[in-house]
């Protein structure tokens, strides 16, 4: 059995306080058990891990420089450990899921934002006084590239028909009128090859809401022939930590994540300054590999931040807005798309019937 502590330190601020400064960071901890397949009580290490990390002192190291730290996050919670934790809880080897050949199933927001809006303000200045009938829909092809349906030519009558169904004496089916486009397929065969579509500057109305409608499982939807009552689900270890991932607050009162403060040792020059946090005086049982990766920072007068990559969209720990990439514009683009797309359908469909019954059935 093999046990792994992945220690990730995260900038999280900067205290001013006349002319000295105190850094603020919080260190992550993620723990991972290999080669095993057993229940915690055979694993005492993360089965006492909230009473053996309380005792352990933490070490701030800038550009490899060691400073002291001071723990400021509440204080590690015992019972609630050994609460979740119990000792009959199943451990399993830890296995870093491979997503590598799962499609990224996504929209592109922007394009059908400005696409319900564009609509909406052009029905505004058209239809100042009255409501458009299904003509207007069903006839424009700005809204017939949204839909899933196309009308084809209608078919001819009487002694002059053309149609081959028709000259054959044959009744005209609703096939012959409308076709489904399939643009499932389409996104189905790019997202096999590709496994993600990216976005496009330039919209394209059908492939966007094609992916909208993909995005929400309105292509694959499948019936459900027989119902199997769900089983209370049996928790294992690393499955626990995921779930609890989602809360802080319950990290740190687990002992899984440290608020700490330091002062910022001097004459730290450095191409890419960063900051590792460590602890000691924990003493485990079984073979323990402590990993403590650096993370890149860059720190102000006012704050104390991760380094973003240099083409990130975040800067100093926030989403940069104020660029073309997104738009301060309120609008429920789901419901509002989806049900554009609806209408549009259903119009189509409804338009094919009128076509098929007055032609067929003349």
């Amino acid at each position: 059995m093999k046990q792994k502590i992945i220690c990730t330190a995260l900038p999280n601020g900067v205290i001013n306080k006349g002319s000295s400064s105190t850094y603020k960071a919080s260190l992550a901890l993620s723990l991972q058990v290999e080669d095993v397949n057993t229940t915690l009580q055979n694993v005492p290490d993360m089965l006492h891990w909230a009473e053996k990390i309380k005792t352990g002192k933490f070490i701030v190291y800038i550009n490899g420089k060691a400073t002291d730290a001071i723990v400021t996050s509440p204080e590690v919670d015992n019972q609630l450990w050994n609460n979740l934790f119990s000792p009959t809880v199943k451990v399993k080897s830890f296995v870093q899921e491979d997503y590598s050949q799962r499609p990224i199933v996504s929209y592109p927001v922007k394009h059908i934002v400005n696409f319900v809006k564009n609509i909406v303000e052009d029905m505004g200045k058209k239809f100042a006084e009255d409501l458009p009938d299904s003509n207007y829909y069903t006839d424009n092809q700005v809204f017939t590239a949204i839909s899933d349906y196309s009308l084809k030519p209608y078919p001819q009558r009487g002694p002059n028909m053309t149609h081959v169904a028709g000259m054959r004496g044959e009744k005209i089916t609703m096939n012959e009128i409308i076709t489904n486009k399939h643009i499932e397929e389409r996104l189905d065969a790019i997202l096999r090859k590709n496994k993600t579509i990216p976005f496009n500057q330039n919209p394209s109305p059908t492939l966007d809401f094609a992916q909208l409608k993909n995005f929400h499982g309105l292509y694959n939807h499948k019936e459900v022939q027989s119902f199997h009552p769900l089983q209370k689900p049996d928790f294992e270890f690393h499955e626990i930590l995921s779930v609890i991932a989602a809360y802080p607050q319950l990290l740190r009162k687990l002992g899984l994540v440290f608020d700490v403060e330091f002062a910022m040792p001097t004459n730290m020059i450095a191409i890419t300054p960063n900051i590792r946090i460590a602890f000691t005086d924990v003493d485990f049982s079984s073979q323990t590999t402590v990993s403590c990766p650096p993370t890149a920072y860059q720190a102000t007068k006012v704050g104390f931040y991760t380094k973003p990559d240099s083409e990130s969209l975040i800067d100093k720990g926030h989403l940069k807005l104020n660029t073309s990439a997104f738009t301060v514009f309120q609008l429920d683009t789901d419901g509002a798309g989806l049900k554009l797309c609806q209408m549009i359908d259903n119009l189509q469909l409804r338009k094919a019937k009128h076509i098929f019954y007055a032609v067929d059935n003349f």
